[in-house]
């Protein structure tokens, strides 16, 4: 947290292109608390979420030799096969956590009403695996489907993860 306020002092007497510079650039402005605040979240939240999945889904190659052979053998496949890989296993979906979510307006889900106020908790895993949604069986990792499954991995609308283009 230190290094970043010290950056921001950096980039306040020699602004640059970048993150920090912009920030502190904003209209409203933002104090060097808030600056300091949304870059130790993005470096821990990155930092965290990248690390994990990354070894998430070797980890998960490695236990399955013929996904590993199709990944393998198919480098044009690499981005379906992240995707995959991506939707099968997170860190969400292994710790057995959900996404908390306050709910900002009164809403009937399925005959269940909740109320504004009300803390939801949303599971990627079972979304990530919801046959409403698509139709395969998408209980099984397999790198070599046609067209990539659709996940809530990354969250979605304006929870969207900034950093789910790595």
């Amino acid at each position: 947290h230190a290094i970043i306020g010290e950056t921001c002092e950096l980039k306040r007497r020699d602004p640059q292109d970048d993150l920090i510079t912009r920030l502190d650039s904003a209209d409203p402005p933002l104090s060097t608390t808030e600056i300091k605040g949304l870059c130790t979240n993005l470096l821990l939240a990155g930092h965290e979420t990248t690390a994990t999945s990354s070894a998430l889904g070797i980890a998960l190659l490695l236990e399955r030799p013929d996904q590993l052979a199709s990944f393998r053998s198919q480098p044009d496949r690499v981005p379906q096969s992240i995707e995959e890989l991506v939707r099968f296993r997170t860190l969400l979906t292994d710790s057995g956590a959900g996404i908390p979510r306050l709910c900002v307006e009164d809403v009937d889900y399925y005959g269940t009403r909740i109320h504004k106020g009300d803390w939801v908790m949303a599971s990627t895993g079972i979304a990530n695996s919801d046959p409403a949604v698509c139709p395969r069986d998408l209980q099984d990792l397999d790198l070599g489907r046609d067209d990539p499954a659709p996940h809530m991995s990354f969250g979605f609308g304006p929870h969207t993860c900034l950093g789910q283009h790595l």
